[in-house]
Formats: structure tokens, sequence, C-alpha cells
């Protein structure tokens, strides 16, 4: 069975120089969950004095710093697992997910995030996503970082009139690919304020299961898997 370590060789998390205090909660979560992450240097947005093809500085800043990240993942040529640093961990959860049932077919890989719309369950502990928001875990199959990149890029065309933040972009690939989610999440997010928006992160359970728009998740039946696995 791949372990998460294995699945995705290059981890990072993203992080502010002026974060020290995120910085050292965030690798102590790492450390009591058995991860060996590294830190990959967030810009900072007030730093920034244009970013065209993003609502604010503070959605540029993100964006930029996520695709520094993935730039260098496809020069390993590894899969990818990326982190913020207002994360925390279900050591529950994560402890004893099974990554064997995993399908084939698998190009993002959510270990938390905001559903938007109703997923479809895919085994016990994975469902297939139709539409989720949030970055703040989320692995990346390295044969598609180029078309994550080319989304992302403030040069899309897509997104010059009609600037989106990273999340949001997403949701097209999530369209156009197969993505999957953790569920229930493994990985939610602190109340801390956030670097991308401002506001205090409110959309998680002290469990990391979602709070917000949690109604999606209504009548979810994980013991039904009409999505086919296959061995990875």
């Amino acid at each position: 069975m791949p372990s998460i370590n294995s699945l995705f060789p290059f981890r990072a998390f993203m992080n502010r120089g002026d974060r020290p205090e995120r910085r050292f909660s965030t690798y102590e979560e790492f450390d009591i969950n058995g991860l060996d992450v590294a830190r990959w240097a967030s810009i900072r947005f007030e730093d920034l004095r244009t970013h065209v093809g993003y609502p604010t500085a503070r959605h540029a800043s993100h964006a930029i710093t996520l695709r520094t990240l993935l730039r260098h993942a496809w020069q390993l040529r590894s899969n990818v697992l990326v982190f913020e640093d207002d994360l925390v961990i279900n050591s529950d959860r994560l402890g004893t997910l099974e990554l064997d049932n995993l399908p084939e077919d698998w190009k993002i890989l959510y270990f938390g995030c905001l559903h938007t719309e109703a997923p479809v369950p895919v085994s016990n502990s994975l469902v297939k996503v139709a539409a989720a928001l949030d970055t703040h875990a989320f692995g990346v199959r390295c044969e598609c970082i180029p078309d994550l990149l080319r989304l992302l890029s403030p040069r899309n065309v897509n997104y010059r009139k009609h600037p989106q933040p990273t999340d949001v972009r997403m949701l097209d690939f999530q369209r156009e690919h197969a993505c999957y989610a953790v569920f229930p999440n493994a990985i939610g997010q602190a109340p801390l304020e956030s670097d991308i928006n401002g506001g205090v992160n409110l959309k998680y359970h002290e469990d990391c299961s979602q709070a917000w728009n949690a109604e999606v998740l209504e009548g979810l039946d994980m013991e039904t898997s009409p999505v086919l696995l296959h061995e990875t």
C-alpha cells in the first residue's frame, strides 16, 4: 500500500518569512503525523504593486508562490503535495487512510477541501470531486502539472478580464480532470486570519470536517462505491 510520503516524494508547505509562529505550529502538526515536509517561502502580498489577472495582491501572492512550487516539482518530475501554514490535521483519519483505493486516473487528491457540490463516493474514505474550494492540503500528479501551471498563469486570457483566485480557477481543472478527496476531511484549517482573503477561516469544524455549506454533503452514502477502482 502506498504511503503519503511515497506517493508524493516532494512535499512542501507555503509560509511567509514573517510568520514564524505558523511555521513552528505547522512543523509540529507534520511531526506528530510522521510527515517530512519542507518549507517553501511565500511572497508577501504587501510587496506586490500589481496583480494583473488576480482579484487582489493577496490572491496574486498566493498564486505566484504556488506556481513556483509547482514548477520546481515539474523540474523534479515528481508528484507534489502542497500545504498551507494554517492547517490542522485529524491524526485518526490521516493515519487510517488507505491510498491503495485511489483510482488510477487521479490528477489531484485533496486531503481537505470545501465541497460546493455533492461529491461521488468512491470508497469508504474517498470521493470524486464535483466542485471543491481551498488549497490548504492537496496533491498533484506530476503529469498534469503543466496543465495546472497554464491554468494559474496570469497570462491566461480566460482570467485577465475576470480575475479569480486560485481555488476558483481550479474549478475549471476539476471539470476536465479526475480529482478526488479524502472524506471526511483529514486536514482542515485553523480559525486564523487568511493571507488570501484577510478574513478568519471558520469553514471547518475542530475535527476538520466541513462546516460551511455542509448541506451539500447530507445523505452522502459512503457505503456505495459507483466509481470503478483500479490498482495504482
